[in-house]
């Protein structure tokens, strides 16, 4: 299988704002990292190319989403205990009944005027 590789040159970045958030210094968040603080600096400013692993590694020394990181902060909700429950028990379930689940969904979306509802579906035909 082939990796693919994205690169983010010259991008606005938000690993400054969520360093300062976090208390971190560039010396404190390069040694989490395993890199040296000019490297923090030049990704910082768009200086240095920022990759999907780089991105990959600042989330986790910030404790934060990935996308925060480009996004911004708070752009990622967290999902809180009862989201995790259903998110296990869909993953649990078979074809069938993860297919009954979206069309109940869709379908409390629809009457409810939702604005987050569920991207529809391509059903294969039988």
């Amino acid at each position: 299988m082939q990796q693919q590789i994205v690169v983010i040159s010259r991008m606005v970045n938000f690993i400054k704002q969520i360093r300062k958030e976090r208390g971190l210094s560039s010396e404190a968040l390069a040694e989490k990292v395993g890199t040296s603080a000019q490297q923090i600096n030049h990704l910082e400013n768009g200086k240095r190319k920022l990759s999907w692993d780089w991105i990959q590694k600042l989330a986790k020394a910030l404790e934060c989403h990935p996308l925060e990181i480009t996004e911004g902060p708070g752009t990622v909700k967290p999902l809180d205990e009862r989201e995790k429950e259903f998110i296990n028990m869909y993953r649990g379930m078979n074809e069938d009944a993860r297919n009954m689940v979206e069309d109940v969904l869709r379908g409390i979306a629809d009457r409810s005027g939702g604005d987050n509802k569920p991207p529809a579906k391509n059903k294969p035909q039988k």
